[in-house]
């Protein structure tokens, strides 16, 4: 199946889900149907762009936890190569303390950048992780930890948690105690049950997913392409500035926000 036939089922369903479900909330693109056509994308159109792999995620249930959808992983240009190749002194696929620059500062180095915590840096250190169980329960555990949501968590941040999760002051807490310390309040249970119970149908992430909830369908620029060029009024709306018009004459700094 070519890609504009495609796109003419999805216009299809998406017509008639978003019909049906205006004139019967009840009813619209039902879970088997959107996982059927999520995998009719994913088995006729090898070659779709950045929001059709979105598309077909949500279509069958997923999309929306880091690593699916088009929240995949981020790209840099500070990978293994680039760094060994300058630091690498003896090309054996390693880099020791004594490579690092800085003598005073190697062993932070070393610590930052070592993530198999064997002492030197290889290749495996600069793989990033796949989203999984192991880093779903991190973000978990670090968000009840930084009482303060400064995206740190100080040793007091921590002996406080251990406090609150040895209250009878034993030095220790067990598997149980750690589920208490981590478990809502019965306020807070209640008030997220009831999302909890009533995932949105497809019909209703169709529509979000039309409308730019989940973000822009316009793919951005790819590692080491140029910025596109835009231009946005100020705050007072008496003129428009564009990327074009400092380059090469000043630094700019870009600051993006989520509108979530």
């Amino acid at each position: 199946m070519t890609p504009r036939r495609i796109l003419c089922s999805l216009l299809f369903v998406v017509s008639v889900g978003a019909l049906a479900s205006a004139q019967r909330p009840d009813d619209g693109l039902s879970p088997e149907l959107a996982r059927r056509l999520g995998q009719m994308i994913d088995r006729d159109w090898q070659q779709r762009p950045q929001w059709a792999d979105m598309l077909s995620d949500l279509l069958q249930g997923r999309g929306m936890r880091p690593g699916e959808g088009w929240f995949g992983p981020s790209e840099s240009r500070l990978d293994w190569d680039s760094f060994s190749d300058q630091f690498d002194a003896n090309d054996d696929g390693r880099i020791s303390l004594e490579e690092l620059p800085e003598a005073s500062r190697r062993s932070f180095y070393l610590a930052r950048l070592d993530r198999t915590r064997d002492g030197e840096l290889s290749r495996d250190d600069f793989v990033n992780p796949r989203p999984g169980p192991a880093s779903q329960m991190a973000r978990q555990l670090f968000s009840r930890w930084d009482s303060d949501s400064n995206g740190r968590i100080s040793q007091t941040e921590f002996a406080d948690f251990f406090e609150a999760a040895d209250p009878e002051g034993l030095g220790f807490f067990t598997p149980r105690d750690l589920e208490l310390a981590l478990a809502p309040s019965p306020s807070r249970q209640a008030a997220s049950q009831g999302d909890e119970n009533s995932p949105p149908s497809p019909t209703g992430l169709l529509n979000g997913f039309l409308a730019g909830e989940f973000g822009s369908l316009q793919e951005g620029p790819a590692l080491n392409d140029e910025a596109p060029g835009f231009r946005l009024s100020t705050f007072d709306g008496k003129q428009k500035i564009g990327l074009s018009d400092y380059r090469d004459k000043k630094p700019v700094v870009l600051i993006f926000g989520s509108f979530t």
